[in-house]
C-alpha cells in the first residue's frame, strides 16, 4: 500500500483518522502535512513519507510546543503583539491577554517579532517566561509549553 503526502488545514487534521505521529507541522511556515494511506501511489511506506517531511523542516505535531498564543506585528522589525490567546491554554491561565506587547522571553529582551522567531523553539513541558508590556506596565508570566496537538483539543 502507498502513502500520499497531503497538505491539510491544522484544525481539520485531528478530527481525521490520523495518529499524531502521522501529522507533521512546519513551525516556520505553519504548513501541516498528514501522511495517510490512500489509493494514490506516492510513497512506498508511511515512514518514507514522514522522513521526507522531516527533511523539508516538518516535525511531528506531538513534539511541536505552544503556550497558546499567536503573535502579530506590522513587519519583522516591529515589537510582537499578542494577537490571540487560546482559552484554557497555559498563556490564558497565566493571564496573558490580546494586545500585550512581548518585550522578553525566557530572560532575553525581545525587540522584534523576527527576534522571537529566531529564538530556540519551545519544547513540550518546557518552562516558558514572557515579559509583556500592558498599559505602560511590565508584567512577567511563567508557564509550561504544551503540545500543539493538546492545545487544539482545549475548548
Amino acid at each position: 500500500m502507498k502513502i500520499l503526502l497531503t497538505m491539510m488545514v491544522i484544525m481539520g487534521i485531528l478530527s481525521a483518522c490520523a495518529t499524531p505521529s502521522q501529522v507533521l507541522v512546519n513551525l516556520d511556515t505553519g504548513q501541516v502535512v498528514r501522511c495517510a494511506y490512500t489509493a494514490t501511489t506516492v510513497y512506498e511506506s508511511q515512514d518514507q513519507c514522514v522522513q521526507d517531511a522531516k527533511r523539508m523542516g516538518f516535525i511531528e505535531i506531538e513534539k511541536a510546543a505552544t503556550t497558546g498564543i499567536s503573535l502579530t506585528s506590522n513587519n519583522a522589525l516591529d515589537q510582537p503583539i499578542v494577537a490571540t490567546v487560546r482559552p484554557g491554554s497555559p498563556a490564558y491561565k497565566a493571564g496573558v491577554k490580546v494586545g500585550d506587547k512581548i518585550i522578553g522571553r525566557d530572560g532575553r529582551r525581545v525587540k522584534s517579532i523576527g527576534e522571537i522567531n529566531s529564538m530556540p523553539r519551545l519544547t513540550v513541558g518546557g518552562d516558558v517566561e514572557y515579559k509583556v508590556l500592558r498599559n505602560g506596565q511590565e508584567l512577567l508570566f511563567k508557564m509550561k509549553a504544551i503540545a500543539i496537538s493538546d492545545a487544539l483539543r482545549i475548548r
